[in-house]
């Protein structure tokens, strides 16, 4: 896992919060282990949020998915790993 510095570094220092909002960085290791293991990934425990019909990925879940496409290698820039980040969770 990148630690708050190298986020930083990389101008998305705030996905480290986004990260201890949403379960911590532990869980987040566990997460991420998952998918790369291509085994069904933990769901990190998080207050409940209201269900809506149409679930929109948050800004901070797509930076987050964004940035992990990026470390793994995925081709393209910044704004191909966002489309694709955004069009993978909204399909999920």
């Amino acid at each position: 896992m990148p630690k708050k510095t190298e986020l930083t570094e990389r101008g998305v220092g705030g996905l480290w919060a986004a990260m201890g909002r949403r379960g911590g960085v532990d869980s987040w290791r566990e997460l991420v282990a998952a998918h790369l293991a291509g085994a069904p990934a933990p769901v990190p425990v998080v207050a409940a949020e209201p269900v809506a019909e149409t679930l929109v990925p948050l800004e901070e879940q797509i930076a987050v998915a964004a940035y992990f496409l990026f470390q793994n290698g995925h081709p393209g820039g910044p704004e191909t790993h966002w489309q694709t980040a955004e069009r993978q969770l909204t399909a999920a």
